[in-house]
């Protein structure tokens, strides 16, 4: 079950706090440095901590709830100008004064500072600021880490303003892979060098309109992406293609897809690159489709026959398959042709802001969204709204059968036609 993300409220701070300490009290990081402080006692540090967090409008958390269990939660600051950075470190400053400590009673406190309290590393762009972020034990491995950065990356990427954090050892692995890099030196203590944090920094995600530059990168990507995917051993049967044969393929045919999409005028086929910084992630490709009765005669084109390596019985037959479906629909719509992520990337959120702004320029036009899904990216298109729709479309002989699941996303205006 996936994680379900919503704000935290001022009654849960206890729970957190508790959460916290089960989720890093068997760390080296929390043994060095907080291992004498009572546990009863930190809880209510880390519960009045948090309450007083929320005092300032910039701060923000979430938390992941799985069966109205709390299982993980996430603290960050949203950007702030220099004057109001300023004056927050200044309140701090005082508040540190008056309570005598920033740590509860029993903490390593000369560590603590020479890990926590080192200067910030110089961001000039506007940035979200990860404080905490925490999984309780019982729930690791379920991806609800994954849930929460995705949560905070997903509105950094709408604002278009970077995240900054600095991670443990243990951390370093998800935050690479959703596109967080070393920003700096890591910080090591230096009465106990065995502990350090990274800092490090993830460019926001942009969505822009394909060019002929993003060619020759988005073959290369897809053909990793699609490479274990049921419908591309269907078409390969015995045969592995290689490489470059089919990264050439590739880039010919989004090639055409683009010249196609920057010829029709009514702006009915769209193909948006995902980008972070100079790195290509991800792409989809759509088309405006009319109702069937609107739509012009078929041709008797094969479309793919020349895939290279690929059994050309087989790619007449998806091909085929595909429109016939396509040509089936009664209502007007928008079909999402192909999108895919590079695997570096996947799990990061990225299909998902593909996926969305796909949906959103079919709602803005009152259609809805048609695509035909392989079972393994059924929970995909399930989660972010789609339904199944119709028959799935069986491709192959008994010993090779492919199921393709056609699947449609109604948006509010769209819901009357596509149910006509």
């Amino acid at each position: 079950m996936a994680a379900v993300i919503a704000t935290v409220t001022d009654e849960e701070h206890e729970e957190l706090a508790r959460l916290v300490l089960r989720a890093f009290s068997s760390s080296l990081f929390h043994q060095r440095i907080f291992g004498k402080a009572d546990p009863a006692t930190h809880v209510q540090f880390l519960a009045a901590q948090g309450r007083s967090a929320l005092q300032d409008p910039h701060c923000e958390m979430a938390k992941a709830t799985r069966d109205g269990k709390i299982v993980g939660f996430v603290s960050w600051i949203t950007p702030k100008d220099a004057n109001a950075h300023a004056q927050q470190k200044a309140a701090e400053d005082t508040s540190t004064s008056s309570q005598g400590s920033r740590y509860p009673p029993g903490s390593n406190v000369e560590l603590a500072r020479e890990l926590l309290e080192v200067p910030e590393e110089e961001i000039l762009e506007p940035h979200f600021q990860i404080g905490k972020l925490a999984v309780d034990p019982e729930a690791q491995g379920a991806r609800v880490g994954s849930a929460l950065l995705r949560h905070v990356c997903g509105q950094a990427d709408e604002q278009g303003v970077a995240v900054y954090l600095r991670a443990s050892a243990e951390a370093l692995s998800l935050s690479r892979r959703f596109g967080f890099r070393q920003h700096g030196e890591p910080h090591r203590a230096a009465s106990d060098p065995e502990l350090a944090l990274h800092p490090m920094l993830r460019k926001p995600v942009e969505l822009v309109p394909a060019t002929v530059r993003d060619l020759a990168v988005l073959a290369p990507m897809h053909r990793r992406a699609f490479a274990p995917m049921p419908v591309t051993r269907f078409l390969y049967t015995n045969v592995q293609p290689a490489p470059a044969v089919h990264e050439q393929f590739f880039q010919f045919a989004f090639g055409y897809v683009l010249a196609g999409a920057q010829a029709r005028p009514d702006g009915g086929s769209v193909m948006t690159v995902a980008r972070q910084g100079n790195q290509t992630l991800g792409f989809a490709w759509s088309t405006r489709e009319p109702a069937a009765q609107d739509r012009p005669p078929a041709t008797n084109q094969s479309q793919g026959s020349n895939i290279p390596g690929a059994d050309p019985v087989r790619v007449r037959e998806l091909y085929g398959t595909l429109e016939q479906h396509s040509r089936s629909i009664p209502f007007a719509h928008w079909n999402l042709r192909t999108m895919s992520v590079d695997p570096d990337a996947q799990g990061a959120g990225v299909g998902k802001r593909l996926l969305r702004s796909v949906m959103e320029k079919a709602a803005s036009e009152g259609l809805p969204v048609v695509l035909e899904s392989e079972e393994e990216r059924l929970p995909l298109y399930l989660s972010a709204g789609f339904e199944l729709f119709g028959d799935a479309l069986v491709l192959g002989a008994a010993d090779s059968t492919v199921k393709l699941w056609p699947m449609v996303f109604k948006p509010q205006k769209a819901s009357d036609s596509a149910q006509s």
